[in-house]
């Protein structure tokens, strides 16, 4: 019995499968990328909000 982790269940898994359903892997590097950016873009307005946050904490001292 092959037991798999939490990263190649995120990961490998659902590569092999778009592999074997488009016969490459340029599709799932494309929505890996897109991933990525929108969790880049997620993180700076998280990081906006925590800093108007701050500012209006400071404001209320």
């Amino acid at each position: 019995m092959r037991m798999f982790g939490g990263g190649s269940s995120i990961g490998l898994l659902p590569v092999a499968y778009i592999n074997d359903a488009t016969g490459g892997y340029n599709t799932a590097l494309y929505i890996f990328s897109g991933l990525v950016g929108i969790t880049f873009v997620i993180s700076l307005v998280m990081k906006q909000n925590i800093r108007s946050f701050e500012r209006q904490s400071i404001q209320a001292n």
